[in-house]
């Protein structure tokens, strides 16, 4: 399928199968905003992981439900330039070690969220393409 940008709407407090966007081998933008969505199964096919299609550059995950274990989702999105996780349930001292793959990531928006801190050891020099990080309504706390 050629299809490059996909908007998506599923009921509330799902998990999203990534096979469902196995097809989409040229997909580069997908919006998964406002769904309700809790996390993501990663499914075989044979012997073959499927995963997020290789390809793309955007993603919107904002106003999901969303936790601070699925921020191990993204390692594979290599190509990311945008990842909004704007409004989801990331709470506490969020580590980000995970998001260190993600060397093409120009924009990165986490507001709102319950986030008090960052959990960050080296690998943060790795984003070094990183331009706009959101943080509007977070709180720090101690």
């Amino acid at each position: 399928m050629s299809t490059n940008r996909l908007w998506y709407r599923g009921s509330s407090d799902f998990h999203v199968h990534l096979s469902d966007f196995h097809v989409f081998k040229a997909l580069e933008s997908l919006d998964l905003s406002s769904n309700g969505i809790a996390g993501f199964v990663q499914n075989k096919a044979g012997n073959e992981r499927l995963s997020w299609p290789s390809s793309l550059d955007v993603l919107d995950l904002s106003y999901n439900s969303l936790r601070n274990d699925t921020i191990s989702s993204f390692s594979d999105l290599k190509c990311l330039k945008q990842l909004n996780l704007r409004s989801n349930e990331l709470e506490g001292y969020l580590n980000i070690s995970e998001l260190y793959a993600l060397t093409k990531l120009e924009m990165l928006d986490l507001s709102e969220n319950q986030i008090k801190g960052f959990v960050v050891n080296q690998g943060w020099s790795k984003l070094n393409k990183l331009e706009q990080l959101c943080l509007q309504g977070i709180i720090f706390g101690w």
